[in-house]
């Protein structure tokens, strides 16, 4: 299922048992944003400026230019990092320059 179209909480609820209730405190601010692109986080790494998670499986670029990952870290669990706009346009911009996407 393709998560292009749906909200970021629509997003995380399609992959948990219960919900995104035990992840509404993470996500909160941007759980309404429309996702425009989803990425294989194995194939396009996750934008981010210090390279502090090393365990997203894939992550979705949001309408207003940012983009949330889905970090699943073997010692503390789940967590939804948020990247800024910088951040996401200039790892986009190094994708197309590079072919992988248009």
């Amino acid at each position: 299922m393709s998560a292009v179209g749906g909200t970021v909480q629509d997003w995380i609820s399609s992959h948990c048992r219960y919900g995104t209730s035990e992840f509404d405190d993470q996500i909160r601010t941007y759980k309404d944003k429309k996702i425009t692109a989803e990425f294989d986080g194995t194939k396009f790494a996750f934008p981010q400026s210090q390279d502090a998670y090393r365990n997203v499986m894939n992550w979705v670029l949001l309408e207003d230019g940012t983009s949330v990952g889905w970090n699943e870290s073997p010692r503390t669990g789940w967590s939804f990092p948020r990247s800024s706009k910088r951040v996401t346009a200039k790892y986009m911009e190094w994708f197309k320059e590079k072919g992988l996407i248009s």
